[in-house]
């Protein structure tokens, strides 16, 4: 099984903190607007539901991005891709290279900064992801699979 590239933790940590900074900036602003609006005896309501939401994501950053990175693999065998990902329960997709309908490589702007893609793996029974993958490998990988599904498709299996 393959594991991610450190990269990939790196592109992790950089979108978990805009979702902090993000968090932050709104509950600053829903303390200024809080103060403005409404009365003293509705701040505490604010105050716990800000506390519980920059809990959770201190929870997000620090804990199930790491955890994330160590259960996420991947392997890709002539027959067969395999994905196992989770962070409390893990869950492992198989998915039959007979069975793969379309490949596409996509890229978002953080993933571009590292030098990732995702791998999105079309089937008639559903879709699977390879996440956080280095782009060479990434396109080795879909290379590889395009030409598998063709050979099948000619008949040439």
């Amino acid at each position: 099984m393959q594991k991610l590239h450190l990269d990939s933790k790196k592109c992790m940590k950089f979108s978990g903190g805009i979702s902090l900074l993000i968090t932050m900036i709104v509950i600053i602003v829903g303390y200024f607007l809080c103060d403005k609006f409404l009365s003293l005896k509705y701040h505490k309501y604010f105050y716990i539901i800000a506390s519980f939401l920059i809990i959770l994501e201190l929870i997000e950053y620090f804990l199930i991005i790491n955890l994330r990175f160590k259960r996420y693999k991947y392997q890709v065998t002539l027959e067969r891709i395999e994905i196992i990902e989770g962070v409390i329960f893990l869950k492992d997709t198989i998915i039959p290279i007979e069975r793969i309908h379309q490949i596409r490589l996509k890229e978002g702007p953080i993933d571009k900064r590292y030098g990732l893609v995702n791998l999105d793996i079309l089937t008639a029974g559903g879709n699977a992801t390879i996440s956080f993958i280095k782009k060479e490998e990434g396109e080795k990988i879909a290379d590889f699979l395009t030409e598998k599904v063709n050979s099948i498709k000619r008949g040439e299996v």
